[in-house]
């Protein structure tokens, strides 16, 4: 993740979506100035981390959890109702290790792969860069 991160020095702020806690941790050390967003995975074990948070970006809000919990590898419904009830833009989650991207009832849904343990693809990981209030979710390749 710090090799990522120096790659895009500009970042306005980091979102970790679980799994790897020490990392997420080694990171905030890295780069105390980057606002840092984080929260548990299943893989976390006595995390201190909640396990979603809301993070306002280029006045959108952002939903972000480890997936886990809204049972994403067999739907995105639990998920999206989150978002809604939240009154978030989007829905950021991990937990599948498989990148996508999709909107569904105006709800961007954004999952960036993974860097370790991809699923499905080559490692990868999310950048979200907003512009006249309208995002764009893209999902970078990852070379080591």
């Amino acid at each position: 993740m710090i090799n990522v991160v120096a790659q895009h020095p500009d970042v306005a702020a980091i979102l970790f979506l679980g799994d790897g806690e020490r990392d997420a941790d080694a990171l905030a050390e890295t780069y105390p100035k980057i606002p840092l967003y984080r929260v548990s995975g299943n893989c976390d074990f006595a995390s201190q981390y909640p396990p979603e948070g809301l993070a306002p970006f280029g006045g959108l809000l952002l939903f972000y959890t480890h997936g886990h919990a809204y049972n994403v590898k067999l739907s995105l419904g639990p998920l999206l109702q989150a978002a809604k009830r939240s009154g978030a833009h989007a829905a950021l989650y991990g937990h599948t290790h498989a990148a996508a991207y999709q909107v569904c009832d105006k709800i961007h849904l954004f999952n960036p792969g993974s860097l370790n343990l991809p699923r499905g693809g080559s490692p990868s990981y999310g950048l979200i860069s907003v512009q006249k209030g309208q995002p764009n979710f893209a999902i970078l390749p990852y070379t080591k």
